[in-house]
């Protein structure tokens, strides 16, 4: 015996009885499907007053593009290495 299932199709039996599941909590009633957007407002100011540059960030990498041993010669070696490995002659 084969059985499909077509969740487009309702056998007119319900799983659940009408008017809810015994015992089931915080379903939404009938006609309150709608959702309060008011602080919306208040995230785009937040957002908006955030600096797009981060401070110390920039002074991090303007220290280690001013020193003559960045970027340091082991990890020129690793990426050299794995660029050597993964590269397929044509």
């Amino acid at each position: 015996m084969e059985i499909e299932f077509n969740p487009n199709v309702t056998s007119g039996l319900s799983a659940v009885p009408p008017g809810g599941a015994a015992g089931q909590s915080g379903a939404a009633a009938p006609g309150q499907d709608t959702a309060s957007l008011s602080n919306s407002d208040a995230l785009k100011s937040a957002i908006n007053t955030i600096s797009p540059v981060r401070p110390e960030k920039v002074q991090s990498a303007q220290a280690a593009v001013s020193d003559a041993k960045y970027p340091p010669d082991d990890l020129l070696s690793a990426v050299a290495n794995l660029m050597g490995e993964k590269i397929q002659p044509d």
